[in-house]
């Protein structure tokens, strides 16, 4: 038969290793942090903005702050979430076959207190807050909202506080039924 093909050579690469050591900002081990291994943000040509990063790997560090997963060759994007530490990012290259080993330092989360009133004055319960980032090139278009960063509640006195946060730029959307949706900008 015309256009068989005899023969095929494929090569495999070796998965790598990646090895995250959770640390305090005095160098102390952390044991019981999550830690999630994601591809990389990135542009998107056929639906403009950032895709949506895919889940590769997550797991727990043990009583010596570390993880050890296996992963695919290529650039990953480590997430530690460790509250009252701030949610830390850092990309890693695993090169095919070996085993690389990144320690992350957890930074102290900034904190951002709000009182929420109505137009009159009045503290207003039952606010409910979500925060998100801005800037930086995490912009999402093509109707996939921006990942949440923290959530919170306003008590009876209109009371709340949003903690871990970044320091940086975040969008901060208020809701409560019976009044307008607010998302104002704030620097912390």
């Amino acid at each position: 038969v015309e256009g068989d093909v005899d023969s095929v050579g494929i090569r495999l690469l070796p998965e790598g290793r990646l090895q995250v050591k959770v640390v305090d900002p005095a160098g102390k081990p952390q044991a019981g942090v999550p830690v999630f291994v994601d591809e990389p943000e990135r542009w998107s040509l056929w639906s403009p903005g950032y895709t949506t990063p895919s889940l590769l790997a997550r797991g727990v560090t043990d009583s010596l702050g570390t993880l050890e997963v296996a992963a695919e060759p290529g650039t990953v994007t480590v997430r530690v979430a460790a509250p009252p530490w701030a949610e830390a990012r850092e990309e890693v290259e695993v090169p095919p076959g070996q085993r690389v080993t990144k320690t992350i330092t957890l930074t102290p989360g900034a904190r951002c207190r709000l009182q929420v009133t109505d137009p009159h004055g009045r503290p207003l319960a039952g606010v409910t807050a979500q925060v998100t980032r801005r800037g930086q090139g995490t912009v999402w278009y093509s109707g996939q909202p921006r990942p949440v960063i923290a959530e919170g509640s306003s008590d009876r006195d209109g009371m709340m506080v949003l903690e871990p946060l970044l320091p940086g730029p975040v969008e901060i959307t208020l809701v409560k039924a019976g009044f307008v949706k607010r998302t104002v900008n704030v620097e912390l």
